[in-house]
């Protein structure tokens, strides 16, 4: 029932506005993040990406999450999530990037 109240408001602001934007800006031009694992630290990430939009841990590592997630009645969607993991020592321990539009639907991957 939350879920659908929340897709319908969702859907009704988008028709009413013509877009939508979720979070920041943080990739440009889809390039994929230049992150190197036990080597970027979390000062790189900062002067990079700016401050991310959740902090958090995972089995006691530090973790920022970024999202930027776009959506436009005309042009149709694009969205951009990077979830980072530190070690101990603040250096990038493991990072996940992933992409998406609506340009990519049916695409062979």
């Amino acid at each position: 029932m939350k879920k659908t109240f929340l897709l319908s408001s969702l859907f009704l602001a988008l028709g009413a506005a013509g877009c939508i934007s979720i979070g920041q800006a943080f990739i440009k031009n889809n390039q994929t993040p230049q992150i190197v694992v036990g080597k970027t630290t979390k000062m790189d990430i900062l002067k990079t990406y700016k401050q991310p939009v959740s902090v958090g841990t995972e089995d006691g590592d530090q973790t920022w999450t970024y999202v930027n997630y776009h959506a436009s009645a005309f042009n149709g969607w694009t969205s951009n999530y990077l979830f980072v993991r530190f070690a101990k020592d603040g250096t990038v321990k493991s990072y996940n990037y992933s992409h998406g539009s609506s340009d990519d639907r049916g695409r062979d991957r």
